[in-house]
């Protein structure tokens, strides 16, 4: 059987000044009809820099060796050669869902575009066409006339799912096309994939930091670091036997529900302990929506205990922690905070304001646009120093960089020179430099690599050790809350369904929702994915 893609030797290069880096070096690949192939490795391994290879995608200044058959054409990385196969014969399907179409067309535009010329032209044949293809993903035909802010994440993942099968490609690459979504439309838009992959006897490579997803979609998987494979073999014997060292380590900063937890001391915390927060039946609704982002929610965080709060996409978690931090102003009820109780932060005074804006920071989800790309990071601490009346010193800024394991070298960095994770501990260290009581994060891991994501959580926990700080912490992964926090609380619809100590929801969830949650989380057995789906009740 001829393979849809062959790749022997591959190796990047980049010159600069005279000097060649080489970034990915002897990398071999084949993909067949209807065969699965991840690949997976930390940020910077050479995961994508490969795919952009295949596609003849590499950014100026980069130079591709080796190689490079698809689809019984030889290409060898050269542009010229590859761009007639890009959508024909190989497609790519991007990360985020949320930039992966233009917010001023509708979608059925959009999708036409990529449609053969004679097609394109006949105004009947195109939206039939057009039709068919939303039709293929799951998506009804009104779609084609919505604009993309009115879909949901997975839903606009499907759609990039159709514009990339939209010619037919005997060969999908997926980059990470499930981080950006909550686990259960991750598992639909997984499981459409595999479907259209069996359909069309498809070739697919993914694309990965999850292995559990890596494991649950694919027959066979390569390991990458440092731009070359240091592993490769079937599923089964990479997931119950690896070799390497760097194998074993990305396995065991796996989050997983199924494995026991480390012991780790903590804090003790209790219910007697005094209230930091607690938001009492908190509603907000948004200008032209049918129905509330919050209805009536009312949780407690108390001083030093951490707290998770989890659920699908649209479930109001965000929201919630957005009005608690005063990004958001409340429709009704009310908020406490260290004794002081406000309907919303425009109702406190002045001086009330500024305390509860150092006693209370959040931590966003994407590191990369967190930062402001002009300023170096010793500034942008420095500047957060002085805005809470703290000292501004150089100094201050090398403690805290020092506080979130960085070297103090690095206040004269700017965020581009800095890896996510590095960027993320400034984030952090940002918002203790205003020595907050309570630090919110906002799927403040859900952008990393499980390596680099286990150690901000590491660095979560020993913060709130050696700080005695609470956490809010607000994500869609139960893996990841089940090792951070002490209590959680589940949301659906704007509403809290179940709330609890994190290890009894996790193990005996009493509502249908939370089980419904839990069934959707990655597991490494393939059957994962054709599991039937319990309804909420």
């Amino acid at each position: 059987m001829r393979a849809l893609l062959e790749v022997r030797g591959l190796g990047v290069t980049r010159s600069r000044d005279g000097e060649t880096v080489t970034l990915l070096s002897d990398v071999d690949l084949a993909v067949g009809p209807g065969e699965s192939v991840a690949l997976v490795g930390e940020s910077g391994s050479g995961k994508t820099l490969t795919a952009r290879s295949i596609l003849g995608l590499l950014p100026a200044g980069l130079t591709a060796t080796g190689s490079i058959t698809v689809d019984g054409v030889t290409v060898d990385g050269d542009p010229a050669k590859t761009k007639p196969l890009r959508g024909e014969r190989v497609a790519l399907l991007m990360q985020d869902p949320f930039t992966l179409l233009n917010p001023l067309r509708r979608v059925g535009p959009q999708l036409a575009d990529a449609l053969p010329s004679a097609v394109r032209r006949n105004p009947a044949a195109r939206s039939q066409e057009v039709e068919r293809r939303l039709a293929e993903v799951g998506l009804d035909a009104k779609v084609a006339g919505q604009f993309p802010f009115q879909l949901s994440g997975g839903m606009r993942q499907r759609v990039g799912v159709a514009a990339a099968l939209v010619r037919d490609p005997v060969l999908l690459i997926a980059d990470e096309p499930t981080t950006a979504l909550d686990v259960t439309t991750q598992r639909e838009v997984l499981r459409l994939i595999r479907r259209v992959q069996a359909d069309r006897g498809m070739g697919f490579i993914l694309i990965t930091h999850d292995l559990r997803v890596a494991f649950s979609m694919c027959e066979r998987v390569l390991v990458l670091k440092d731009g070359r494979v240091v592993e490769s073999g079937p599923t089964q014997e990479i997931r119950a036997s690896p070799r390497e060292e760097y194998t074993k380590r990305l396995l065991d900063a796996e989050p997983s529900l199924d494995k026991p937890l480390p012991p780790w001391p903590g804090v003790a915390v209790h219910d007697a302990a005094p209230a930091l927060l607690r938001t009492v039946d908190l509603s907000k609704t948004f200008p032209g929506s049918a129905s509330p982002a919050l209805d009536s929610v009312s949780i407690t965080v108390h001083e030093g205990e951490a707290v998770g709060v989890v659920g699908e996409s649209g479930s109001g978690k965000t929201t919630l922690a957005r009005c608690v931090v005063g990004l958001e102003t409340p429709t009704a009820g009310s908020i406490e905070f260290a004794g002081t109780e406000f309907d919303s932060w425009a109702s406190l005074s002045g001086a009330d304001r500024r305390r509860q804006r150092g006693d209370v920071q959040m931590v966003f989800q994407d590191p990369y646009s967190s930062l402001n790309p002009m300023r170096s990071i010793g500034a942008t601490l420095s500047e957060t120093l002085h805005a809470f009346g703290k000292p501004s010193r150089r100094l201050d800024a090398e403690v805290l960089l020092e506080r979130v394991g960085l070297p103090t070298a690095y206040a004269q960095r700017r965020p581009a020179a800095l890896s996510g994770g590095q960027r993320q501990r400034v984030a952090i260290a940002r918002a203790l430099a205003a020595q907050p009581r309570l630090l919110i994060c906002d799927e403040a891991v859900s952008a990393l690599d499980v390596s680099v994501q286990a150690q901000i959580l590491e660095l979560l926990r020993e913060l709130r050790t050696d700080l005695g700080m609470a956490l809010l912490f607000v994500t869609h992964d139960l893996a990841v809350v089940r090792e951070i926090t002490d209590r959680l609380y589940v949301m659906q619809g704007g509403r809290c369904v179940e709330s609890g100590p994190t290890d009894r929801v996790l193990t005996m969830p009493e509502d249908a929702y939370t089980r419904q949650l839990l069934q959707a989380v990655p597991r490494e057995d393939p059957s994962w994915l054709n599991r039937r789906r319990t309804p909420p009740g």
